[in-house]
C-alpha cells in the first residue's frame, strides 16, 4: 500500500510543518523545494480536492512520484503540478499563492532520534550554507500572495539555520512574523531569542513516542 500511494508514513515533527501552514479547501498552495513526498500528499489532504498545489523540486524523478502518490488520493486529489528546477530560487510560475512551505535541507542534526532508534551510527551532516538557506526563503517568498502565509522549517536544531536565517530576511521589511496556533503548539518549545517565541522548536525529546 505504501509503494501505491495509498498509506504514506511521516515522522510527527514531519507533520508539524503543514499544520503551522493552516492549509484550506480551494487555497493555492506551493511546496517549495519538496523533496519529502508525504508533506505532498498532507497537503492534498487538506485541499479536500479544492485549489491548486505546485510541488518545485530539483530532482525530476521525485517530481514524477508526486504525481503517483497523488494518484492514489482519487478524488481528493486538487489539481497538481510538480516541477523540477536546478535552482530552486530560479523557479518562475507566473502566480502567486494563498500557502507557501519552505522546507529547506539542513544539517539535519534534528534527526537525531531516527539514528539512536535504529541503532545506526550517526555522523552529523555538514551544515547547509546559512547564506543558501536565507536564498531560498527569499526566493520562497516572492512566490507569496499578499496576506498570504509562508512556513520556514528545518531538519536542524541549529540556531544559525533556523531563526538566524528567519532574522535577517525579517530585516528586510517586506514581511512580519506571525504566531503559530494550534493545541498543538504548547506541548513544543518557542523559538530561541527575544521576538522569536512566536517560533516553534521540536527537540528530539519531544518528538519520541510517550
Amino acid at each position: 500500500a505504501e509503494h501505491t500511494g495509498e498509506v504514506c508514513q511521516q515522522n510527527l515533527e514531519s507533520m508539524l510543518a503543514v499544520l503551522a501552514l493552516e492549509v484550506s479547501p480551494g487555497q493555492s498552495v506551493l511546496n517549495f523545494n519538496a523533496v519529502q513526498l508525504a508533506k505532498t500528499t498532507q497537503i492534498l489532504q487538506c485541499l479536500q480536492g479544492k485549489g491548486l498545489l505546485v510541488t518545485s523540486d530539483v530532482a525530476a524523478s521525485r517530481a514524477s512520484k508526486h504525481f503517483r502518490k497523488a494518484a492514489a488520493l482519487g478524488g481528493r486529489c486538487a489539481p497538481l503540478l510538480a516541477t523540477a528546477v536546478d535552482r530552486p530560487e530560479a523557479l518562475v510560475l507566473g502566480r502567486r499563492f494563498d500557502r507557501v512551505l519552505c522546507d529547506v535541507k539542513s544539517s539535519g542534526d534534528g534527526t537525531i532520534r531516527r539514528w539512536l532508534t535504529s541503532g545506526t551510527q550517526w555522523s552529523g551532516s555538514a551544515p547547509e550554507s546559512h547564506e543558501g538557506q536565507v536564498c531560498a526563503l527569499r526566493a520562497a517568498l516572492r512566490h507569496l500572495a499578499p496576506e498570504g502565509r509562508l512556513v520556514y522549517s528545518t531538519c536542524s536544531l541549529r540556531v544559525e539555520e533556523n531563526e538566524g536565517v528567519v532574522e535577517r530576511v525579517l530585516a528586510d521589511g517586506t514581511v512580519e512574523l506571525v504566531e503559530v496556533t494550534g493545541s498543538w503548539v504548547s506541548k513544543f518549545s518557542p523559538g530561541v531569542g527575544a521576538g522569536f517565541e512566536r517560533c516553534v522548536r521540536v527537540l528530539p525529546s519531544a518528538a519520541a513516542p510517550h
